[in-house]
């Protein structure tokens, strides 16, 4: 069976929720309509994955989200912004 690289199995919420975010460019509405959840699942999940694998979700102005690995020297002070625990707008 395909799993994600955060190791969640093909067919499952995870597993959308995760390749939606490693591919990045998706708004949160894109991934709650592609993986048919609620918001708070997917931020619960973001939280998670944020946790375990010590990435950052970066949001672009225009609202997309964006995987990172955890180096904060590198971040786009202009164009992005890198969104804290339990800040998820």
């Amino acid at each position: 069976m395909k799993k994600s690289k955060w190791g969640a199995r093909e067919g499952t919420q995870r597993y959308i929720i995760d390749e939606m975010l490693i591919e990045g460019g998706c708004t949160m509405n894109d991934i709650i309509v592609a993986c048919n959840s609620s918001e708070a699942r997917v931020r619960s999940h973001m939280e998670t994955r944020s946790k375990e694998f010590k990435v950052v979700f970066i949001r672009s102005e225009g609202g997309k989200y964006y995987c990172k690995e955890n180096d904060l020297s590198t971040k786009d002070k202009k164009t992005k912004k890198i969104i804290k625990e339990f800040d998820f707008e």
